[in-house]
């Protein structure tokens, strides 16, 4: 692939392709993200043929969001196509990780059968859901700037200097947001 769009940002890019409709604008910035995007999907369903294809599904969605003109999330592509993968991949598991029946009255129970899979269980991911529904609960009740901050750190996945630069703070600032969000949250958790 042509390196010529090396020193252009995504948002760049992007604009560049919404514009010009030129495939391999789009095409550079997929690959600028494979890595990272398929490393993820992989590390999360541990198979390389269920990888491809949500791998693909993520991409077909982006490409579809960027050139309906859908993207809105200026300067943080990398985080939004995470967030893209991450639902595909929660979706996937909801489609095909279903609890196993087993037949008790079958002679050919296999011990193998009853050893804990790696994998989060249906249980596990039912408790990780709950709790991300009452933090968010919690985020809700923070001041605005704090819960904007926690946000963007831990649901976006964004460094503090990009955090500061989005919300138009010094980063002192916004590391002092994010100091009083985590304490705040720590008091609303004892309550």
């Amino acid at each position: 692939m042509t390196t010529i769009y090396t020193n252009h940002t995504d948002d760049e890019l992007i604009k560049l392709f919404q514009l010009e409709k030129n495939e391999n604008v789009i095409g550079y910035l997929f690959i600028r993200h494979h890595k990272h995007i398929y490393g993820y999907i992989m590390n999360i369903v541990k198979n390389h043929n269920d990888t491809d294809d949500i791998y693909q599904e993520v991409f077909l969605k982006a490409y579809s969001a960027i050139q309906d003109g859908r993207y809105k999330f200026r300067n943080k592509f990398g985080p939004w196509i995470g967030t893209i993968a991450h639902n595909i991949c929660m979706e996937f598991f909801r489609k095909n990780k279903k609890i196993p029946i087993i037949d008790i009255t079958s002679d050919e129970i296999d011990f193998f059968d009853f050893i804990p899979a790696k994998e989060p269980t249906i249980e596990e991911m039912i408790i990780r859901c709950e709790t991300k529904i009452k933090l968010n609960k919690m985020i809700s009740l923070l001041p605005s700037n704090q819960a904007e901050v926690v946000r963007l750190r831990f649901e976006n996945d964004m460094q503090f200097r990009d955090i500061a630069e989005y919300t138009e703070s010094n980063i002192n600032t916004t590391l002092g947001r994010q100091r009083y969000a985590l304490h705040n949250l720590r008091k609303l958790m004892v309550a």
